[in-house]
């Protein structure tokens, strides 16, 4: 869940919604690399907003 609400804020500007919806947005905007995209942008979001202080 929290990464179908970060790739929500990230590619479709709402606070969450249907894994459908963002796969659909995925594949449009990275045709054969929308995994890989999901990835790249979660992992982004991770790194400027750690889950536990260090």
């Amino acid at each position: 869940m929290w990464d179908r609400e970060i790739l929500a804020r990230r590619l479709l500007d709402a606070e969450d919604a249907a894994p459908d919806d963002i796969h659909e947005h995925l594949t449009r905007l990275f045709p054969g690399h929308a995994g890989t995209a999901a990835l790249y942008l979660v992992e982004h979001e991770y790194l400027h907003t750690p889950v536990a202080r260090s």
